[in-house]
């Protein structure tokens, strides 16, 4: 375990506040690309990723159980979304695209969900709440798949082709985090595009409508595009992405809005996150936190204006629910961003 001690300056109140924040990387031993996490609360975290793999902690990311939940010589599992250390839900992203359960910890996994289609290519789900979800997938036939559920992933729901959202030509998502969808309060839901375009697809009504508004982050090439959203309100959200094969660019890699997604913009000779990023959460409502390939940046300003706060990658980041434990995760690395008291 390697401890490193950070001194971040942030504003508060009109006055600089000295916040120290303690990255903590555990060696897990492991050879995974960690992409999905969900922290429940202090001490539970769950984890998936490369290899069929699934991890879980109960003692705040000292210790981590490991487990190959599918086929570990194929099986990419983006996604996970849990409610306690006994229930989750994981999402296996392609051949076949699957969404499985657990209610007894991981222990045994019931699969409720398995694409018909090989063309279906899963990036990732939400959910409002332990009934309530929606999942995205990549465009077939030019709509980008859409399921939805409403008994908590037991079943779901394929949004029919003429009401899907429509996709422009080799536009498609990322399943980089499991973030490039998030949901709000009353229905709402918000999904991001790379590819030969960079859009925010907006629905107001659980996912059964759905509108596209322009975002101007880097786009124009497969591996370009937003990788990650993140709602702090109806209002105000960050997305970042930028060109996952070239980490150290930091051109057009973020965008901020403060309507809802109706309108986005590249904030002008502001500081801009440092070099691509696969995922983005929230502290307060103008405290944000992105990581990638390179490092991990810090806004205070809502998104405008980032910082390093270091060098070690990780590719996706959770705060807890019901606490102040930040957890990290990435390639054969697992972590903890916590507030020094």
């Amino acid at each position: 375990m390697r401890r490193i001690l950070l001194l971040i300056i942030g504003l508060g109140g009109g006055l600089l506040v000295a916040q120290k924040y303690q990255v903590v990387v555990d060696s897990t031993g492991y050879n995974c690309g960690f992409r999905g996490l969900c922290a429940v609360n202090n001490k539970v975290a769950w984890v998936c990723g490369s290899l069929g793999t699934v991890g879980k902690t109960t003692n705040g990311g000292s210790t981590w159980t490991m487990q190959k939940v599918l086929d570990s010589t194929k099986s990419e599992i983006r996604d996970i979304e849990a409610w306690d250390e006994d229930n989750a839900i994981i999402l296996s992203v392609k051949d076949p695209a699957q969404i499985l359960k657990t209610s007894d910890g991981g222990k045994t996994w019931k699969e409720v969900y398995t694409a018909t289609k090989f063309e279906t290519f899963l990036n990732g789900f939400a959910f409002w709440d332990k009934n309530q979800g929606i999942a995205y997938g990549d465009p077939i036939d030019g709509h980008f798949e859409i399921l939805t559920t409403t008994d908590g992933g037991e079943t779901w729901q394929q949004l029919v082709k003429e009401h899907s959202p429509k996709a422009t030509k080799d536009e498609a998502g990322f399943a980089s985090s499991g973030t490039g969808i998030c949901v709000g309060k009353k229905g709402k839901v918000w999904f991001g595009t790379g590819g030969n375009a960079s859009h925010i697809f907006v629905s107001h009504d659980y996912g059964q409508t759905w509108k596209h508004h322009e975002t101007h982050i880097t786009h124009g090439m497969s591996s370009k595009g937003i990788n990650s959203i993140v709602f702090v309100d109806d209002n105000i959200g960050v997305a970042v992405g930028g060109d996952f094969t070239a980490p150290d660019i930091t051109d057009k890699n973020y965008s901020v809005t403060t309507d809802g997604g109706a309108t986005w913009h590249i904030p002008d000779k502001h500081k801009h996150p440092s070099g691509y990023r696969s995922c983005v959460d929230f502290i307060t409502k103008t405290t944000f936190i992105a990581v990638g390939k390179n490092g991990i940046d810090i806004s205070y300003d809502g998104g405008y204006n980032w910082e390093v706060v270091s060098t070690q990658g990780f590719l996706t980041i959770d705060e807890s629910r019901s606490g102040t434990t930040i957890f990290l995760a990435g390639t054969n690395v697992l972590g903890r961003l916590i507030l020094a008291k």
